[in-house]
């Protein structure tokens, strides 16, 4: 079953302005599902640490 709502439609990366997925935003996203960097904008360690949240991270770009 596909979701129609609002909530399951993409929204845009804030960083590059492309397109991330309702799960993505879900599960890296800030508490509003809005996505500060995708998986192509940051490393994985990174998002993980919480930048897609927005979070600044001292960790380098690896």
């Amino acid at each position: 079953m596909m979701r129609l709502d609002a909530e399951a439609q993409p929204r845009y990366c804030d960083n590059c302005g492309a397109r991330v997925t309702h799960d993505f935003r879900r599960a890296y996203g800030d508490s509003i599902g809005v996505a500060h960097r995708r998986r192509d904008c940051d490393t994985a360690v990174r998002i993980q640490q919480g930048s897609a949240a927005g979070h600044d991270r001292s960790r380098p770009d690896a």
